[in-house]
């Protein structure tokens, strides 16, 4: 039950993405589908019933976590880029260094 929540939450933030008007929007609903399917997959681990292969699984998702933030940063600094005017280069720079953290801090936790 919990799993579909989920799945329905990171189909939603999925659509919410491609009908996003500004890149800024786009990529936090990708952010929000991203969050919503690792919480998919924990679900799925724990219903299973094994509390440590859910931990494991919880490890397993960060790494990917941080590698989907490297995603993230990227994009952003491509779309700073690309930007018509100063003001929309410097979000989306400040967006770039807000993954980067996010997934320094991701990769931080896989290490521990």
């Amino acid at each position: 039950m919990e799993q579909k929540y989920w799945l329905g939450r990171k189909r939603a933030s999925a659509a919410a993405a491609l009908g996003a008007k500004s890149s800024e929007s786009r990529l936090i609903h990708l952010d929000l589908a991203g969050r919503y399917s690792i919480k998919a997959a924990l679900a799925a681990t724990v219903r299973a019933g094994a509390e440590a292969p859910a931990m494991l699984a919880l490890t397993q998702l960060r790494s990917g976590d941080a590698e989907h933030y490297g995603q993230l940063e990227t994009g952003a600094r491509w779309l700073a880029s690309r930007s018509s005017n100063e003001a929309e280069r410097h979000e989306h720079l400040a967006m770039a260094t807000r993954y980067a953290r996010l997934g320094l801090d991701a990769a931080d936790g896989c290490k521990r």
